[in-house]
């Protein structure tokens, strides 16, 4: 969960804050990981900072020092995004539902999370990636994303 102070901090600040944690997070576990021969699974990694704070919070002027700050990942960067797909509508009323307590991106409206999808979007241009339909029962989802994981560590 992201601080008070941090949740109200602008787009460039939390941009470059969550590079740094990246960038140490990298140095600390999965470079590490990587060269003991494990396999590294991320819920998050860069195209979640694409998607939120470029598009969600209209950034754009970050764009290119995004591409910038991705060079210095260097081998670093995943082999293959796996992206669940839902509509804003629907993940948002999914949040609701569960009824537990929501973060300040959560909090925020529709249209948001629609740039927030449209950023995901266009950041999967550039690197190989599965988009997974999650608009569906969370058990057919969660069936072909182990199948996705499952061909591509077999190969």
């Amino acid at each position: 969960m992201i601080s008070p102070e941090a949740a109200t901090a602008s787009a460039g600040t939390q941009f470059g804050l969550i590079w740094a944690a990246r960038f140490d997070h990298v140095r600390a576990k999965i470079r590490p990981a990587l060269q003991a021969g494990r396999i590294v699974i991320s819920e998050r990694f860069d195209a979640s900072t694409y998607a939120y704070q470029i598009h969600g919070q209209e950034a754009m002027h970050l764009k290119l020092l995004f591409f910038e700050f991705r060079k210095l990942l260097g081998d670093c960067v995943p082999d293959l995004y796996i992206f669940l797909d839902v509509s804003p509508a629907e993940g948002l009323r999914r949040v609701r539902e569960s009824r537990r307590r929501t973060d300040h991106f959560e909090d925020r409206p529709t249209a948001f999370h629609a740039r927030v999808r449209a950023g995901y979007l266009e950041f999967f241009i550039h690197v190989p990636h599965v988009i997974v339909d999650a608009n569906r029962p969370l058990e057919e989802v969660q069936r072909e994303a182990v199948s996705i994981c499952s061909k591509y560590i077999r190969s």
